[in-house]
């Protein structure tokens, strides 16, 4: 049985590839679906539409899609971000977002789950993005890598896998325990 969240919980996500067909993409869409009761999922602007990070720019007003990833993350009781991983690397697209987040504060004392998607469930990427979210002054609180992911995905590019449904459904679990920890 999924836990009941009265105050209501806002978690927004990240996508860590551009990829149209990405299974990263895919878990955050299975993560949608297994939501406990009172937790609500939105997605922050898409990572693809902010600029290179150039400190010359980091003034006010900071550009629209630098303050629009800003202000979903500030927004957020948590955050879950799903990248893929790129020679045992997060994508360069994916750092940027978070290099305009670093001086910013939004995620300072931020419980974040993250999660990755690939052949190998992206260990690699899963340690990297946490030891850079934690210098950042996240808390990650839960990780998921998913192997095989292509074995896990219906016609349509949907997660099925059972076991993998019931992994990403306890990761939201432990970011919704996370989030009541720090209200």
């Amino acid at each position: 049985m999924l836990p009941c969240y009265e105050q209501g919980v806002r978690i927004v996500t990240v996508c860590g590839s551009l990829q149209s067909s990405s299974s990263n993409e895919a878990l955050l869409r299975a993560a949608s679906t297994r939501l406990p009761v009172g937790m609500t999922m939105a997605a922050a602007p898409s990572i693809g539409d902010v600029p290179h990070y150039n400190p010359d720019l980091d003034v006010e007003p900071a550009p629209a899609a630098v303050a629009g990833f800003r202000a979903a993350i500030a927004g957020a009781d948590g955050v879950v971000i799903a990248t893929p991983e790129y020679a045992h690397e997060m994508p360069g697209v994916l750092k940027n977002a978070l290099d305009w987040l670093v001086g910013s504060g939004e995620f300072v004392d931020q419980p974040v789950a993250i999660m990755s998607a690939g052949g190998s469930g992206g260990e690699y990427v899963l340690r990297i993005l946490g030891s850079t979210l934690e210098v950042m002054s996240a808390r990650v609180v839960a990780t998921l890598g998913v192997g095989g992911v292509r074995n896990k995905r219906d016609e349509h590019g949907a997660i099925v896998d059972p076991a993998t449904l019931d992994a990403i459904a306890a990761l939201l679990t432990d970011l919704g325990e996370a989030v009541g920890d720090r209200r």
